[in-house]
């Protein structure tokens, strides 16, 4: 068995200057997923496997690695064919932040020992192979390469039809590892659909989409959400396989989820995200996003209950992390944030399938039966309800119950304050039930739906809940802020 990882991945997508950062993130993210199809096609070639039984060769494909099964393939044969790729890898990323490394190991009959000894190589081999790297990526320049831009391009043009290509000693495109790169609808290849990273938002006249442009896509506070996905304890689901058709049925699973079901869902014409949500890495245990904010909320939130219903007999959650910032906040930093973020929500618990927004850790059923529900009547009590008269002239019929973004911004930080004490100050609950008193039914209804929360959060046991329940209101009422302010003047 061979196994091939890349490190240093977000860092390599994510590290581009802000002018043209759509286009350069799609083509670098692309490029990887190019990467490894090359990498696979000459170990295939060097064994001459057969075009048609290559695909039972493929244990796992997923993310920025994959796993292959050679049979009858004598050991010298091996390491020659691993050293070899991973000499042309070393060459292939010099000058990015990107690392390959390859391993291998001989079966024993034992597929859980074996996988268990190919990682255990793979990881012996990556810390005298990456030792000498970790300082340097942190002080990695920020370059805009043609190649990366030329690869978006091709994608790009190939408007979501056709099949990758990979040609030896050919001048038709971009080289990786000595292949060219085309996409071409009348030759067999690999189809482009089949990659999530090949979606490229476009403008009418079909340009690059900038991140300035997918803020104009929805209502509300034109800001730009970074969200990171992450499977919770997938290494130790995979290490609790026991037979290759197992991990290889596990695998197509995730790369149907991933790719087929996530893809059909942000390509679809009349999705709520086409055209809106930039994905610039999906297929396997983590994927990342950049789009409006709102719309990326949203995608969380759908992604989450499709992965529950779908890996139910697996028992699998998933975390996901979701920072929100101004358009013109350099998006590597934004990156960095969301990676924090997803940090916590995975591990600052002792419970798995979290969520972070704003900071908070929440449960994803807190934020869609809780947050959510609040949040939606914070916003109805923010607008007024308008009629028009006899001449046609709109008038507003209940401006005394409608609640300011001021009033409601008091009241968000009143029940911060409250969230951050081991006991319940009445001062500040009084406050709040005074920032609410213009809408007296929200007032009432908010009010001791609030103070239930707090009585649940001191008799709760559990650590992440009872930070939830004081959590509720602050959070609801920040996404209404942002709901309903109006947008800026787009820039241009």
């Amino acid at each position: 068995m061979i196994k091939l990882q890349l490190f240093g991945i977000q860092d390599f997508i994510f590290n581009v200057k802000s002018k043209g950062a759509a286009a350069e993130i799609k083509g670098r993210s692309f490029y990887i997923k190019l990467l490894l199809e090359v990498s696979k096609k000459i170990i295939f070639e060097t064994f001459q496997i057969d075009l048609k039984a290559q695909p039972s060769c493929i244990i796992s494909n997923s993310g920025g690695y994959f796993i292959l099964h050679l049979e009858n393939i004598a050991s010298d044969k091996l390491e020659n064919c691993v050293s070899n790729l991973q000499a042309k890898l070393k060459n292939e990323l010099k000058g990015t932040e990107l690392k390959a490394v390859l391993a291998f190991t001989e079966s024993t009959g034992n597929y859980k020992n074996d996988i268990s000894l190919l990682n255990q190589n793979l990881q012996d081999k990556s810390y005298s192979l990456l030792s000498v790297f970790s300082d340097f990526n942190k002080f990695a320049p920020v370059v805009n390469q043609s190649k990366w831009t030329s690869v978006s391009t091709k994608v790009k043009n190939a408007d979501g039809k056709g099949n990758v290509i990979l040609e030896k000693n050919s001048l038709k495109g971009p080289l990786i590892l000595g292949y060219s790169f085309s996409i071409k609808e009348e030759i067999e290849g690999i189809p482009l659909f089949r990659f999530m990273e090949s979606y490229i938002c476009k403008t009418q006249d079909g340009g690059y989409s900038t991140f300035q442009d997918l803020l104009w896509h929805g209502k509300g506070e034109p800001k730009l959400g970074v969200l990171l996905m992450d499977v919770d304890g997938l290494g130790q689901y995979f290490n609790s396989i026991i037979s290759l058709a197992t991990h290889k049925a596990f695998d197509e699973k995730l790369q149907v989820f991933f790719v087929n079901q996530l893809g059909k869902q942000i390509k679809f014409i009349k999705s709520k995200y086409n055209e809106s949500v930039y994905v610039v890495t999906a297929g396997g245990d983590d994927s990342a996003f950049v789009g409006r904010w709102n719309n990326l909320l949203n995608l969380a939130m759908d992604i989450e209950i499709s992965f529950k219903e779908e890996f139910k007999k697996e028992k699998l959650t998933i975390s996901g992390a979701l920072v929100i910032v101004n358009p013109k906040y350099p998006i590597i930093r934004a990156v960095k944030l969301a990676h924090e973020a997803l940090k916590e929500a995975k591990y600052g618990y002792s419970t798995k399938g979290n969520f972070s927004l704003f900071g908070e850790i929440i449960y994803w059923y807190t934020l869609q039966k809780e947050i959510f529900s609040l949040r939606e009547r914070f916003r109805k009590g923010m607008k007024s309800e308008k009629k028009t008269d006899s001449h046609g002239k709109s008038i507003t019929t209940n401006k005394e119950v409608r609640l300011t973004r001021g009033l409601l911004a008091r009241a968000r930080q009143t029940a911060a304050n409250l969230s951050s004490k081991n006991h319940l100050d009445l001062s500040d609950y009084f406050k709040l039930d005074y920032y609410l008193r213009e809408n007296q039914k929200l007032r009432n209804e908010v009010g001791k739906e609030y103070r239930d929360y707090l009585i649940k959060a001191e008799k709760s046991t559990d650590e992440l809940e009872r930070r939830n329940y004081k959590m509720i209101l602050p959070i609801a009422a920040r996404l209404a802020e942002l709901d309903t302010r109006g947008k800026k003047k787009k820039e241009k």
